[in-house]
């Protein structure tokens, strides 16, 4: 499982199905890649090679062949040799920068309320 990968994703459902790639798929290739992203969600990147993948989606490397035509244009290959969609790693940035704010947040927020029930506490003592 992929570091700090949070249990969900957001799902932009518009822009999924008014992506001209998307588009382009036939509804099986649709629902593997729907499969690979939630794949690579959990896992960081899915794996390059085309048995690994066959794998993943439950299907024959024959049957593999066939759909990926339609999905490798939604993927890129990173520096470490594994396969990631763009879309998805930028809301897994964006998730993470958002974990981040509000963790932030909370800790002011308990800071000042430590230091609000500090001054009440030195206040009751004087």
């Amino acid at each position: 499982m992929a570091p700090e990968s949070a249990p969900a994703f957001l799902f932009y459902v518009k822009d999924f199905l008014t992506d001209a790639q998307c588009a382009r798929m036939s509804l099986e290739a649709r629902g593997a890649y729907v499969t690979l992203l939630a794949h690579e969600w959990l896992e960081g990147a899915l794996p390059v090679g085309p048995a690994a993948l066959a794998a993943l989606l439950h299907v024959t490397p024959a049957k593999f062949g066939v759909l990926w035509p339609q999905l490798a244009s939604v993927f890129t290959k990173t520096e470490d040799g594994r396969l990631v969609n763009e879309r998805l790693e930028r809301e897994r940035r964006h998730q993470r920068q958002r974990e981040a704010a509000r963790r932030h947040l909370e800790e002011i927020r308990a800071a000042h309320g430590r230091a609000g029930a500090a001054a009440r506490w030195h206040k009751r003592r004087a």
